[in-house]
């Protein structure tokens, strides 16, 4: 049943904006500021030096970095090392007399490296920024508009939907293990699953859940299998930074006053257990943390849950992507 008040991280959220991160706008601006120091040394060499070499070698280290841009390294690299072969005739006044002289041995490598440090470091920063528009454009093709992917196998958290007023989460129907969906928002996961238990007053005894003081098996079981579930996908989001948590929720057998039920149970290796009128607030406020990112390498760890909306394998099973 939804809650009757909006719960209290709605007000902290602000705008329902969503940016997919990490962008490729750091990768640009090294490469804008590397690719300037370049230009201020090739107009150097054009003025100073060699004006036909530098213009070629221009020319060259442009192409370079727009193919480069253009996600095609294969060509890029010869292209950029004509632009730096092209440099060495520029530099060919600084070449020493003699072996011996030193200072102009040290002139004649600095000059070297003005012109090809900067190119190559633009050239990586041009290989960065396009990797990540790729994963960008790749996540938000697959995604296509969607926050809900797969077709669940178990019987799903009524109180899902609600978790929607957190504009980054993205809901996954799991096919296998206690929990029925996995909603990721930003670096956030939370596995979700719902059971019923009868009326009572539920606690942990030693390391079993005790429902009035006596050991539950069936609660204890459904535990048991969430832990398991938090387990293999810790180790599968560790890698791209992912705080998982596993919530298990706990319904009444009916909506009668008698069939109140109390849940204290501590937090168990990434499990909560928390009654039903408890879920909205406190699995909204753990993913309302990151609510309104779409973490692209998370998405791209995820994909094998989207690219086959049908189909959720296990996560101990599916591969790894290559983000």
């Amino acid at each position: 049943m939804a809650p009757r008040t909006p719960p209290s991280w709605l007000a902290g959220i602000g705008a329902p904006r969503v940016v997919l991160r990490p962008g490729h706008v750091l990768p640009l601006v090294v490469c804008g500021l590397a690719g300037a120091l370049w230009v201020v040394v090739v107009g150097y060499g054009a003025i100073r030096l060699d004006a036909v070499w530098s213009g070629l070698a221009g020319l060259l280290g442009l192409g370079g970095l727009a193919l480069l841009l253009r996600g095609l390294p294969v060509p890029a690299a010869p292209v950029l090392l004509a632009a730096v072969a092209c440099w060495a005739f520029v530099a060919r006044g600084w070449v020493p007399d003699s072996a011996g002289d030193l200072a102009g041995m040290a002139r004649l490598i600095a000059g070297n490296l003005a012109f090809a440090v900067p190119l190559l470091l633009a050239g990586f920063a041009a290989v960065w920024a396009d990797g990540r528009r790729t994963a960008t454009a790749t996540v938000a093709d697959g995604l296509g508009g969607r926050r809900w992917f797969g077709v669940n196998q178990g019987d799903p958290e009524p109180q899902l939907p609600a978790l929607e007023q957190v504009p980054s989460a993205l809901f996954f129907a799991l096919a296998d293990g206690q929990c029925s969906h996995l909603v990721v928002a930003g670096r956030r996961a939370a596995l979700v699953a719902t059971t019923v238990w009868p009326r009572g007053e539920y606690g942990v005894e030693g390391v079993r859940v005790a429902r009035n003081g006596r050991p539950y098996g069936p609660g204890t079981d459904e535990v048991d299998g969430a832990v398991d579930d938090v387990r293999r996908w810790q180790r599968r989001l560790a890698p791209v930074g992912v705080t998982c948590r596993a919530f298990l929720t706990v319904h009444p057998a009916s909506g009668r006053l008698a069939d109140t039920i109390h849940v204290e149970l501590p937090l168990v290796e990434g499990v909560q257990v928390l009654a039903a009128d408890q879920f909205v607030e406190t699995v909204g406020a753990f993913l309302a943390a990151d609510a309104n990112e779409i973490a692209v390498d998370v998405l791209m760890e995820l994909s094998d849950l989207y690219r086959d909306p049908a189909v959720a394998p296990d996560p101990g099973t599916a591969p790894a992507s290559d983000a």
